[in-house]
């Protein structure tokens, strides 16, 4: 289990290390709220909303609602398929207007302690539909759609600052990694195997075993189809679970 770990890390650190450049740095927002109810002892439903601002909290800059249905394979390990629906804002010859991204996705999920710190590992498929804006008259309109591929490998640790066996309640500190790579179609999205990573710090409290809430920092490198981007992101996250 240590040495899977450790491979994961040193995956998520060494992909992030590929993309250096820099063209613009953007501050925004999110809020995220991913519930979990409990159909059965196996089954499950799972919903992540998000809403997303544009640089300097200008505009919403993305909207996206994540539905799934999944399945527990034991206590460490589960699966769950689904669908994204991803509304953003494009902005072309300073005209602003919104697209609408459709994804089919899959991703397995293994959740375990290392001593006193809760690690979860996740990777996850998705079969992106892809828009393609244009320009309408003075309105951005969809003018057609690429079918592209894209994984993503995330690795979270949570620290409780208190307890020696369950954590139930309390206030804790989180590390998150995430890096996103093109499998199929490039050129419908950047052109590259590397597309972004997500590196997150904060703090958050578990107010039962039902519900987490944290506060924290993402630091977001982006390789888009004509610049790169750096984004400073103060984040609002909630977990509930039913």
């Amino acid at each position: 289990m240590k040495k899977r770990l450790l491979g994961v890390f040193f995956l998520v650190f060494v992909s992030s290390q590929l993309v250096k450049a820099q063209v613009q740095d953007r501050h925004v927002g999110w809020y995220g709220l991913v519930t979990s109810v409990n159909l059965n002892k196996k089954w499950f439903f799972s919903t992540d909303i998000a809403l997303r601002s544009s640089d300097k909290w200008a505009h919403f800059q993305t909207v996206f609602f994540r539905p799934g249905i999944g399945y527990r394979i034991n206590s460490k390990a589960s699966v769950t398929i689904g669908y994204n629906l991803l509304h953003s804002r494009v902005v072309l010859s300073n005209i602003g207007g919104y697209t609408d991204e459709h994804q089919f996705w899959q991703q397995l999920v293994f959740r375990w302690p290392l001593k006193h710190v809760l690690l979860t590992q996740r990777t996850m498929l998705e079969e992106r539909i892809v828009p393609k804006a244009v320009l309408s008259g003075n309105k951005v309109s969809t003018d057609s759609y690429s079918f592209a591929g894209r994984t993503r490998i995330m690795i979270r640790a949570m620290f409780p600052f208190k307890g020696n066996g369950s954590f139930t309640k309390g206030f804790y500190a989180l590390a998150q990694e995430e890096t996103f790579f093109n499998l199929w179609n490039k050129k419908a999205t950047n052109n590259s195997v590397f597309d972004q990573s997500r590196n997150i710090v904060g703090l958050g409290r578990r107010f039962s075993t039902h519900l987490d809430m944290d506060l924290g920092y993402q630091y977001r490198r982006i390789v888009g189809a004509a610049a790169k981007f750096n984004d400073h992101i103060i984040q609002l996250g909630m977990n509930l679970r039913l």
